[in-house]
């Protein structure tokens, strides 16, 4: 599937598929501020995860490459002579092959924006992750719960202050991204990342130790669902 490198192109089919002419209406139907859109129009930038949570019956596939059908209850439909068959409804959301979250030390972890690059393919996660927004790969084995190289299927937190203790998460700063358990910090202004891998090194100190993090410096948090990996050319799915 070839993706228009043009965000500019896709924003403009967004407005088509909403039947609004302006920008202004565009960047209130995604609860942008004016300027926000405007700047998402002249860098040729723009956020995929808050567009497709705004646009669910847009089928992702024509929003991105201009390829079938403009709305997700389209794609089912027969020709007009044809009963429309029962199908289950396709969950696709965009997956970022070229994006990573490293499962280890701080210095080795990924520093891509995921809003700032372009979705590699558009994936269909049916009915074992109904509430995904996003998938990308994960890399590293301080987590062991999620093998190097599996695809995570995760959920954009949008209030970081609304957080479950003892989930898995993929924290995003300026600096790093890494999949880590989040727990309570020393004060509410804090939070600690700890791994699943215990590895010691011979003096008995942790090689994968908790990581204190600002809530101040986290500008991306996702909740992992699940992921899904390959074992012995066997799919195997981890939720």
């Amino acid at each position: 599937m070839k993706i228009t490198q043009d965000k500019r192109v896709i924003l403009d089919r967004l407005k088509q598929a909403l039947n609004i002419a302006s920008n202004a209406q565009l960047s209130d139907f995604l609860g942008l501020s004016k300027a926000a859109l405007s700047n998402w129009y002249s860098r040729n930038s723009m956020d995929y995860d808050l567009v497709f949570s705004k646009c669910e019956q847009i089928n992702p596939t024509w929003l991105l490459t201009g390829k079938g059908n403009m709305l997700l209850e389209e794609e089912g439909a027969t020709s007009k002579n044809e009963q429309p068959a029962t199908e289950r409804k396709r969950n696709l959301i965009p997956f970022y092959e070229d994006v990573g979250t490293m499962g280890g030390n701080i210095g080795e972890a990924f520093d891509t924006n995921i809003s700032a690059s372009h979705p590699s393919a558009m994936i269909d996660t049916g009915d074992l992750f109904t509430d995904v927004t996003v998938a990308i790969r994960h890399y590293g084995d301080s987590m062991l719960e999620y093998p190097s190289g599996c695809i995570l299927a995760l959920r954009t937190v949008q209030d970081v202050n609304m957080l479950i203790w003892g989930r898995a998460y993929v924290i995003e700063t300026s600096e790093f991204r890494v999949t880590k358990l989040l727990q309570p910090g020393k004060d509410e202004n804090h939070v600690v990342a700890r791994s699943t891998n215990e590895d010691k090194y011979d003096d008995g100190s942790l090689i994968h130790a908790p990581i204190t993090i600002k809530r101040s410096s986290i500008r991306r948090l996702h909740l992992v669902l699940g992921s899904v990996w390959k074992h012995d050319s066997s799919l195997i799915v981890g939720i």
